[in-house]
């Protein structure tokens, strides 16, 4: 018997912006289950690709005809487990009419002064709240917006408009 392998469809973005959202109304349309990338995390982590547990996250997708991917970096994740997605669908948070964290996550300058940038920001208002920033999980998303482009590389973009 010949194994069909999965198709295999990524939902990715910066977080917060509704990746489980919209991975859920898919999945209920293609009649199979998200898979949150979240839930593959380790209990400590500073990070998050090298805190999923790959063993888990191969063996959920094992069993799926369809899967529906969705966390931040999932294309690094999935690259990480041997799967390359079929689509990817990106999705971009726009406010006043434009995207709204593209400054952030996607530097215009040097990757190097924009997390220096990002850092002395941080500090500003840690310093001012009493609190520590730790920025270890914006600056792996921004590196990761660097090398792979998904914003770019997208068979699909989802825009979803704050209201």
């Amino acid at each position: 018997m010949r194994r069909v392998r999965a198709r295999l469809i990524a939902i990715d973005g910066v977080p917060g912006v509704g990746k489980s959202t919209l991975a859920e109304t898919m999945a209920k349309r293609l009649k199979t289950r998200p898979v949150q990338l979240d839930r593959f995390l380790s209990r400590r982590r500073d990070g998050y690709v090298r805190y999923i547990n790959r063993y888990r996250l191969e063996r959920s997708l094992r069993g799926l005809r369809t899967a529906v991917v969705e966390g931040v970096c999932v294309l690094k994740v999935l690259r990480s487990v041997g799967r390359e997605p079929d689509a990817l669908i990106y999705i971009k948070r726009f406010s006043s009419g434009r995207w709204a964290d593209e400054q952030d996550f996607v530097p215009t300058g040097s990757l190097d002064g924009h997390l220096a940038a990002i850092q002395a920001e941080a500090d500003a208002w840690s310093g001012a709240l009493g609190g520590h920033f730790n920025r270890s999980l914006k600056e792996e998303v921004i590196r990761y917006h660097v090398e792979f482009n998904p914003h770019h590389e997208a068979t699909h973009v989802y825009v979803r408009a704050d209201t």
